[in-house]
């Protein structure tokens, strides 16, 4: 999306921004499936060395990211006929209070514990 601002290279940008886009969200999906295996390991055998709340923020951090990735990626091709400027600052707006909230509930959950 910052790229997008750039009317230059807006143009080049724009035919493979829905590429981008998909592999943001199978880099989300990749970390659940790793952080899944790491919870898993640690559960079953006890060998995995992990700190749970690293890993349990690991885990709402890439789900929260899948989410508003997949959510961008269905918002910019079902809606054609939005305007595009005002559809790329909403989910820009979203994805940051998101990575706000999730920052203020990792450092909540490290001052109680």
């Amino acid at each position: 999306f910052f790229l997008m601002t750039f009317k230059i290279v807006a143009g080049i940008i724009k035919p493979i921004a829905p590429i981008i886009t998909i592999i943001q969200i199978s880099q989300m999906v990749w970390g659940l499936i790793v952080n899944a295996i790491a919870v898993g390991t640690f559960f079953t055998t006890g060998n995995c060395q992990i700190q749970s709340i690293t890993v349990y923020a690991a885990i709402v951090m890439y789900a929260s990211y899948f989410y508003l990735f997949g959510q961008l990626f269905l918002e910019a091709h079902g809606a054609a006929g939005k305007n595009k400027k005002k559809l790329a600052r909403e989910l820009s707006r979203k994805i940051s209070e998101a990575v706000t909230a999730s920052s203020e509930e990792v450092s909540k959950h490290l001052k109680v514990n």
